[in-house]
């Protein structure tokens, strides 16, 4: 895992965040959306959710990216989650930072979007993906050669949103404590 050094560590948690804002905005479009949840994917809504589970994904990363690079001006250059998560307890542990009380859920909560084991397994079902380039919802034909069909999303409904925007809303919970506590550390 090789790690590569930035001097411009403010802008990585922008994008981490402005990644968020974007999933955060398709989900609200999707969740205002009229339609049953019988007909939720309906022509105009039914490329949303890709692009919100693809937001929101990218965001986990660059947040635990910016996190690192905040610490200690380098991130790793890897998409792999190990790596990612690796090098994100290393610098907690190095930089002594301290942890929410519900740090417990981030580990899982990445892991969980990572691998896309999301919604009682509606969209993978007997699956185990490794998707270490972060392109499994970016490519129709993607690095973990793994073939998504798009036939699957029209299962979710309206609960499996909320889910989502729970699961979003503790995301962005954890990056904003992470982002403040690092930087009370370099003072």
């Amino acid at each position: 895992m090789s790690r590569k050094k930035t001097d411009r560590i403010y802008e990585w948690v922008f994008f981490a965040h402005s990644f968020l804002d974007i999933a955060k905005l398709g989900l609200n479009k999707l969740n205002k959306s009229k339609n049953s949840q019988k007909d939720l994917f309906a022509p105009e809504l039914n490329n949303i959710l890709i692009a919100v589970l693809w937001n929101f994904k990218h965001s986990m990363e660059i947040a635990v990216k910016s996190l690192t690079a905040l610490s200690d001006e380098y991130y790793i250059h890897s998409h792999d989650q190990v790596d990612l998560l690796t090098d994100l307890a290393n610098t907690l542990e190095k930089r002594k930072i301290p942890q929410p009380k519900n740090i417990a859920q981030f580990f899982p909560l990445f892991i969980k979007y990572y691998r896309l084991n999301i919604w009682n397994k509606k969209i993978i079902k007997n699956a185990v993906l490794s998707d270490t380039n972060n392109d499994l919802l970016r490519f129709p034909h993607n690095s973990a050669r793994f073939e998504l069909d798009i036939k699957e999303f029209k299962k979710i409904n309206k609960s499996d949103l909320k889910d989502l925007a729970k699961d979003i809303d503790l995301f962005e919970d954890f990056l904003e404590y992470f982002s403040e506590k690092i930087e009370e550390t370099k003072k």
